[in-house]
């Protein structure tokens, strides 16, 4: 008899018990050690910091893992914006994102699937400055001046400029830059900026400014928010649930504990200084967790006062139309990089080019591309208008001239406007959106591109109220953890 055979006769039942019950640890040990993490893309609205405290929280601590789940915060930056951050997310490359709750309205405007999830900044954090003595007090004196505006709060600027009566072409928009030294060297004169974030920046300078909250003036729009796509909610609530779940403990700790949630964003960028990530966190806790509602809550009355003011101030179909001439002269500006050897005869043969130049725009508008020097039409819907002479349209609708007149010439400049279209006897008003071509063809032709379209066309229908969060998931927790 082998000894390991005697060593076995010699166990008392007891004994027995105690091994199986070894060897059922080590299994569930081994089980938990080699369970496979689900991965799951989060696509962050900005660079990592102190704003997104509660996600860093949540991967850090664990709360991710203890719902099975592998999380990846991807920083956003200055060139992702909030229409390409949506576009992700439909497509799959992202699983859930931060966006404005006014992104998420534009983008079930535009037939988006996407759904709000959870709100995280109850308050919005927006806020004009400008300098102390530069007698700008309100949202009203930016007429005439120079004004920097985020590309992911275009939509809250335009929306408050409607509700104040500002016209948006009375304001000079400069590009955007995340930086203190357009507004400290008065390259411009005011700068819409997160109080929160570039905000602190320009408070650590000393100098005395001018704060102007959109909130304070009957803008209340919520900010960051959870969204994601409706296909994951339908295929994968178990998903979602564990990912909010684990991300609302992980906002819970960060605000309960301030300090070590400062620590956590500083191992995302090691160039954060501590100081200014600890004043984030300061100074954004009120705006996410008010006292009011829980962290995370929505409530239906405040995207329905959005979405409303949205509408009625035709913001939402200003938005779309600007968002399609900026892509049709991004994706001509491609093509024509793409080949620079094509001169415009060329391009005009090509029916790709044509694909790309002429775009529905709403129920019944079009985009069409130009001349940057004279205003001819080369890429048009209707092909008898094709290298019409400016001057015949110049005769029949001169207010749309009046605005192509500040986009052609020796440089071109984009432009906006409304202008009164005539046909059969009546007249109604348009909108168009002017954006330069960034390229010249082989033969150095410059371009832009013209959007156009009757606002009252829009079908307002597709963004239901309904339709842009789901409560499913956070009465499931609150319900579970009280």
């Amino acid at each position: 008899m082998s000894s390991q055979n005697q060593i076995f006769q010699r166990l008392s039942w007891v004994d027995w018990i105690w091994v199986l019950i070894g060897g059922l640890i080590l299994s569930g040990c081994s089980g938990r050690a080699n369970r496979v993490l689900e991965p799951v893309d989060v696509q962050l609205k900005w660079v990592h910091q102190a704003q997104f405290a509660g996600f860093y929280s949540g991967e850090k601590e664990g709360f991710y893992r203890e719902e099975n789940l592998d999380v990846t915060l991807r920083p956003g930056d200055t060139h992702l914006t909030p229409a390409e951050i949506i576009n992700n997310l439909v497509s799959g490359e992202t699983d859930f994102a931060i966006v404005g709750g006014d992104q998420l309205i534009a983008a079930r405007f535009r037939g988006e699937p996407v759904v709000a999830i959870a709100v995280i900044f109850q308050n919005n954090p927006y806020v004009y400055v400008s300098l102390k003595g530069s007698g700008i007090q309100r949202p009203q004196n930016l007429v005439g001046k120079k004004v920097m505006v985020p590309p992911d709060a275009e939509v809250i600027h335009r929306a408050l400029m409607e509700k104040l009566e500002v016209n948006l072409e009375s304001i000079e928009h400069v590009p955007y830059e995340r930086d203190t030294t357009p507004l400290m060297s008065e390259e411009i004169d005011a700068h819409l900026v997160y109080r929160t974030g570039l905000g602190l920046a320009l408070e650590e300078t000393g100098v005395d400014f001018n704060w102007m909250w959109v909130n304070d003036y009957g803008v209340h729009f919520y900010a960051d928010t959870i969204v994601t796509r409706e296909a994951l909610i339908q295929e994968n609530p178990e998903l979602v649930r564990r990912f909010l779940q684990a991300s609302i403990k992980g906002w819970r700790y960060a605000i309960e504990n301030p300090a070590h949630a400062v620590d956590l964003t500083l191992q995302y960028d090691s160039d954060l200084t501590r100081d200014r990530q600890a004043r984030m966190v300061e100074a954004q806790t009120p705006l996410i967790h008010t006292g009011e509602v829980k962290i995370g809550w929505m409530e239906r009355d405040v995207w329905k006062s959005m979405q409303q003011m949205l509408i009625e101030q035709d913001v939402l179909a200003i938005e779309d139309i600007e968002r399609k001439a900026n892509q049709t002269a991004q994706n001509m500006a491609s093509y024509i990089h793409r080949h620079p050897d094509m001169t415009l005869e060329e391009l005009q043969d090509d029916p790709q080019v044509w694909d790309i130049a002429v775009q529905t725009v709403g129920e019944t508008g079009y985009t069409v591309v130009a001349d940057a020097a004279t205003g001819r039409p080369y890429f048009h819907p209707h092909p008898d208008i094709v290298g019409e002479d400016p001057s015949q349209s110049r005769e029949a609708f001169p207010s749309m001239w009046e605005i192509i007149d500040r986009t052609i010439g020796t440089t071109c400049q984009d432009a906006s406007g409304f202008y009164e279209w005539s046909a059969d006897g009546e007249s109604r008003e348009k909108y168009t959106q002017l954006v330069c071509v960034d390229a010249e063809t082989a033969d150095g032709k410059r371009l832009f591109v013209g959007a156009s379209t009757f606002l009252a066309d829009y079908d307002l229908k597709k963004t239901d109220v309904d339709s842009l969060f789901t409560m499913r998931f956070l009465s499931g927790f609150y319900e579970g953890s009280e």
